[in-house]
């Protein structure tokens, strides 16, 4: 079971180096293989959406000033709903 750390872009990208080394050098079960594929994928997008929002939060911000705040809320809490369904389905 993966982790992903979104505190900081360098412990993603840390562990996206870390896990392709794994997956290249450390011949994992199929089954783990694909867990790799798919934590490292999770952590390509959370890598991409934080920038994604960087550039996003520059555009609105001078035109909604501190409602532009609102932005990330909502979008964190959709992710955050989401993710507790499908967590539901996984145990």
């Amino acid at each position: 079971k993966g982790q992903i750390r979104t505190t900081h872009l360098t412990g993603i990208s840390t562990d996206i180096g870390t896990d392709l080394a794994r997956s290249l050098f450390g011949n994992p079960t199929p089954q783990e293989a694909k867990m790799i594929r798919l934590t490292n994928w999770t952590r390509v997008a959370t890598f991409a959406f934080f920038g994604l929002g960087a550039v996003v939060s520059i555009l609105i911000s001078p035109h909604l000033q501190f409602l532009s705040l609102m932005v990330p809320l909502a979008t964190s809490s959709i992710v955050f709903l989401s993710v507790k369904r499908v967590g539901r389905y996984l145990d």
